[in-house]
């Protein structure tokens, strides 16, 4: 991480269809200390379930679990042997906490235990050499994860199992994957085919209307709510509506634009509040809360 003050530009948003005001409001950050005085190459972080702990990782096989009450605190920071070279893309705690998985280059499938610290690989990850894995979700029941890589492959993943390959996956990457908190349904998004649904039978189906743009990330930040949000370049945003009874016929909403002079959409985190934190370049962050 370069040594940089980061501050952050206040903009007021609105979106296009009209809608209110409220639902985009400005992320306030604050100075949490210097890691390094040399860029680590940190490409990704996730948060544990209860709060208490940050997971980062990027190149070079680079991995730290920090404190997310005292994050300038380096006597609280644990560094993480993975014994890889390889660039983590991506993190998900499991729903309990106690683990995570990474993944990455060259088949990178790792995971992190939070009762020695240790990084080990997984059960199968033959299955997956040479991939280059871009991102990762469980889903809620624990019992599976889902991963999917840079040439469309979509794969799911137990411990006891190993990977199995899901069907009706596409060729085009897939940038991100997330799953609803009170439901076994989680979505896929791609950077040109468009946003798939994977059901409580882990078949995938790919959802109309959606193809045709660059999506960056998808959340599902409210779990009282049926439906998580997708974001795509050009500063837009699509809800999908869970059907609970068959995930297979969860239909997109319309297309939201903000109104905004510059910026672009890079990717998505899900914020405490079920809210989404939608990372912007070159530097800011938004706070989206979802339609209700």
């Amino acid at each position: 991480m370069r040594r940089v003050l980061m501050a952050m530009v206040c903009v007021t948003l609105m979106l296009i269809p009209s809608v209110s005001a409220d639902l985009i409001t400005r992320v306030e950050l604050r100075d949490g200390g210097v890691l390094a005085e040399r860029d680590l190459g940190i490409r990704t972080g996730a948060v544990s379930p209860d709060g208490m702990d940050v997971l980062i990782a990027g190149m070079d096989g680079y991995a730290r679990l920090l404190s997310a009450d005292e994050a300038d605190n380096r006597e609280m920071d644990v560094e993480l042997l993975t014994g890889r070279s390889s660039t983590i893309h991506h993190i998900d705690w499991h729903p309990r906490g106690n683990t995570a998985l990474l993944v990455g280059e060259e088949g990178l499938a790792m995971r992190y235990d939070s009762y020695d610290h240790g990084v080990t690989n997984v059960n199968g990850t033959f299955a997956v050499y040479g991939k280059n894995l871009t991102a990762v979700a469980w889903r809620p029941a624990g019992d599976f994860a889902y991963m999917g890589a840079e040439d469309g492959s979509l794969w799911k993943f137990a411990e006891h199992t190993g990977f199995e390959p899901l069907e009706n996956n596409g060729a085009s990457e897939i940038t991100d994957i997330d799953c609803h908190r009170n439901y076994n349904v989680c979505f896929i998004t791609t950077i040109d085919e468009g946003i798939a649904v994977i059901d409580q039978g882990h078949a995938v189906t790919w959802i109309a209307q959606t193809s045709g743009e660059t999506w960056v990330g998808m959340d599902c930040a409210d779990p009282t709510l049926n439906e998580c949000v997708g974001f795509a370049s050009g500063l837009k945003s699509k809800a999908i509506r869970i059907n609970t009874i068959d995930a297979s016929q969860s239909k997109a909403e319309e297309t939201l634009i903000f109104d905004l002079p510059s910026g672009e959409q890079i990717g998505v985190d899900t914020g405490h509040d079920g809210t989404t934190l939608v990372k912007m370049a070159p530097m800011g962050i938004v706070r989206h809360n979802p339609l209700l």
